[in-house]
């Protein structure tokens, strides 16, 4: 092994700080919604934002297995100066997300509206 490729501390942490930083992003992002929200003092507005943030990070984290699943994929092909094949994984991990935003996203966009609508009415009476 070459001393330009060896394992050392700097380079984990290169490699895995960016990471730590992308999957500790969602919780902050609620907790930073919830703050700006809650200066308007209404509780419904941060009880619709706490929802919110349940179902962003819901989505995130079901979606996780499409970001996992390339991960190592991606990896070794990109060892192997495999450029044709990382290509081909990303339109393919694009494609499978593509799908599945759409068929969630056609298919309950209207329920999620309906719920909130009938939620408005239920506070009105």
């Amino acid at each position: 092994m070459d001393s330009s490729r060896s394992i050392t501390h700097r380079r984990v942490l290169a490699i895995s700080l960016p990471i730590v930083l992308s999957n500790i992003s969602i919780p902050i992002l609620g907790a930073i919604d919830t703050g700006v929200i809650g200066q308007l003092g209404d509780a419904i507005a941060i009880g619709a934002v706490g929802i919110g943030a349940i179902i962003l990070g819901a989505v995130y984290w079901l979606f996780g297995f499409l970001r996992m699943g390339t991960t190592g994929f991606v990896a070794q092909a990109f060892g192997r100066d495999d450029t044709s094949e990382v290509v081909a994984l990303l339109i393919r991990g694009v494609l499978i997300g593509f799908f599945l935003w759409s068929f969630c996203h056609f298919n309950t966009s209207n329920n999620i509206l309906v719920i909130f609508s009938n939620l408005s009415l239920l506070q009105s009476s």
